[in-house]
């Protein structure tokens, strides 16, 4: 699926980039000369820059997937995991009790996943 994607895409913006889909049906993209008036770009170039970045970006990603140059931890790779204590910057004395009884509770509720070490 994804090589059918990684080859659709280019000829789908390429196509799109030579055709024009109009109400008469598919006519080819007229040039830019008979299209502009008075000298202006037809496309700011703030357009053409976001354009040719999206492409480098998304064809990097591309490549950066296909040759598997991000990956993916390990399901049983964890075996042990430490709770450090959690700090009450409430500043209220009386909350103390809350904050150190999710902390057990923390380490209660985790202590019952098999295979991981409190």
């Amino acid at each position: 699926m994804v090589i059918v994607l990684a080859v659709g895409f280019p000829l789908a913006i390429i196509l799109s980039w030579l055709y024009d889909l109009t109400s008469e049906g598919v006519e080819k993209t007229k040039p830019l000369s008979e299209i502009q008036e008075g000298g202006k770009p037809a496309v700011p170039n703030a357009w053409k820059i976001a354009t040719y970045v999206s492409f480098v970006v998304i064809i990097g990603l591309v490549v950066l997937n296909l040759t598997g140059g991000i990956k993916e931890a390990q399901a049983g790779s964890i075996q042990s995991l430490v709770v450090l204590p959690f700090d009450n910057f409430t500043g209220d004395e009386e909350l103390e009790y809350f904050v150190s009884g999710m902390h057990a509770s923390l380490i209660g509720d985790m202590g019952k996943i098999g295979g991981l070490r409190i």
